[in-house]
C-alpha cells in the first residue's frame, strides 16, 4: 500500500528544497510534520574578527597565522579553515637592493570533511590542503608589515565567505 503526503512550499521550491524533502522522507517524515526549506548553500564565517592559529606553515612562518573557519549548513559535515601568515622569503635575498623584499604572505586553506564540525579534526574522515605561497602580491620588509597584511587578506573571508568559497564538501585530488 503507497502512502501519500501532501506537500506545500511557501513560494516556488529549489532543486535543494526537493532534494531537503525527499532526505526527510527516508529519514522518517511521517504525515502533518512541517518541513523546512532547505539550508542556504552559503559559507559564512563563524567569527566576526579573524583569530591566531599557532604556526601552520611550518619552516619559514615568522608569526602565528589569521585564521578564519567557514561552515556552510547546507553541508553540515563540511569545514574550511583559511589561514594567512607572514613568511620568510626562502630566497633570503634583503640585503641585496635588487632581490624581492624579505617576507611574503602565504595562504593556506584546509577543507575537511567530518562527523562534527565542532571537532572536525578529531571527526574527520578526509582532509585537503592547497596553498597559495604568493596570496599577497606585495613584498614586505619587517614581519609586522607582513603579518598585518595577512590579518587584512584573512579579513576579506569573513566579509566575502560566500563569494570566496565555492566547494561543494566532497573529497578532491590535491
Amino acid at each position: 500500500m503507497a502512502t501519500w503526503w501532501k506537500i506545500e512550499f511557501t513560494g516556488e521550491p529549489t532543486e535543494a528544497d526537493l532534494e531537503h524533502v525527499a532526505e526527510q522522507i527516508r529519514e522518517g517524515f511521517t504525515s502533518g510534520q512541517l518541513i523546512e526549506h532547505a539550508p542556504e548553500n552559503k559559507w559564512y564565517a563563524t567569527d566576526a574578527e579573524p583569530r591566531r592559529n599557532g604556526t601552520p606553515g611550518g619552516d619559514y612562518q615568522v608569526a602565528d597565522a589569521w585564521n578564519v573557519r567557514l561552515l556552510n549548513d547546507a553541508i553540515p559535515g563540511a569545514v574550511v579553515d583559511v589561514d594567512y601568515f607572514a613568511e620568510r622569503s626562502q630566497q633570503d635575498q634583503s640585503e641585496v637592493p635588487s632581490e624581492p623584499a624579505e617576507y611574503g604572505v602565504t595562504s593556506m586553506i584546509s577543507y575537511t570533511v567530518c562527523t562534527d564540525r565542532d571537532d572536525p579534526g578529531g571527526t574527520e574522515t578526509w582532509a585537503g590542503i592547497r596553498y597559495d605561497y604568493e596570496a599577497d602580491p606585495l613584498g614586505y620588509d619587517d614581519t609586522e608589515k607582513a603579518d598585518k597584511a595577512a590579518r587584512f587578506q584573512a579579513e576579506r573571508w569573513i566579509a566575502d565567505a560566500a563569494e570566496f568559497m565555492q566547494w561543494d564538501g566532497k573529497p578532491f585530488q590535491s
